[in-house]
C-alpha cells in the first residue's frame, strides 16, 4: 500500500500537479486582487489632500510615481519628486533617461504634453476639459478614499472608456 501511495505522488509530481490542497494565502473574503504589470505614473500638480492617498495605493501596486508639482505635497511617501517651476521637460527627460516610459498622467488640467498618454483628470477644473480624447478619463468627486483606488482600477485597464466622466 506504501509504494502505491508514494508512486502516485511520483507521479503527479513529475506530471506538475499540486501534491495537497491548494490555498491562497493572504486572502481574505471580500478581497479582489488586479494584476497589472508595474506602470510609470505621473501626478502633475495633484491636490494637496488627495496626493498622498494616491501615491500610497500606486505603491502598493508597484508602480513608478513621479509627482510634478511646485512643492513636494507628499513627502517620504515613495513617489520622487520633480519641482515645477524647473520645467516639465526637464522632469520628462530625467524619467526618459531612467528608461521608463510616462503610462499614466493623473492631473487637474490638460497640457500640451500630454497628448497620447493616458490621462486621469481628478477633480478637474471644467473650463480645462476637451471632448472627444480618446485616452481621457474624468474622476469627479471629493471622497479621498474612493480617488487613489479609482484612479489605479483606471490605469490599469487597458479598455478604451473615451471622454467617461465618473462620480464618487
Amino acid at each position: 500500500m506504501a509504494d502505491n501511495y508514494l508512486e502516485k505522488r511520483m507521479a503527479d509530481y513529475r506530471a506538475g500537479r499540486p501534491a495537497g490542497p491548494v490555498r491562497l494565502a493572504g486572502r481574505r473574503p471580500g478581497t479582489a486582487v488586479i494584476r497589472y504589470a508595474p506602470r510609470t505614473v505621473v501626478l502633475y500638480r495633484p491636490d494637496a489632500d488627495l496626493a498622498g492617498p494616491v501615491i500610497d495605493i500606486f505603491a502598493a501596486a508597484s508602480c513608478r510615481i513621479a509627482v510634478i508639482a511646485p512643492a513636494d505635497p507628499a513627502p517620504g511617501r515613495g513617489a520622487r519628486f520633480y519641482n515645477a517651476d524647473a520645467g516639465t521637460e526637464a522632469a520628462l527627460a530625467d524619467i526618459a533617461a531612467r528608461g521608463e516610459k510616462v503610462d499614466t498622467v493623473i492631473a487637474r488640467a490638460l497640457e500640451p504634453w500630454m497628448h497620447g498618454l493616458r490621462i486621469i483628470l481628478l477633480n478637474p477644473d471644467p473650463a480645462a476639459v476637451a471632448p472627444g480624447d480618446e485616452n481621457l478619463i474624468l474622476l469627479r468627486g471629493r471622497d479621498p478614499r474612493r480617488a487613489p483606488l479609482l484612479c489605479l482600477a483606471m490605469a490599469a485597464t487597458d479598455a478604451r472608456i473615451a471622454g467617461q466622466a465618473i462620480d464618487f
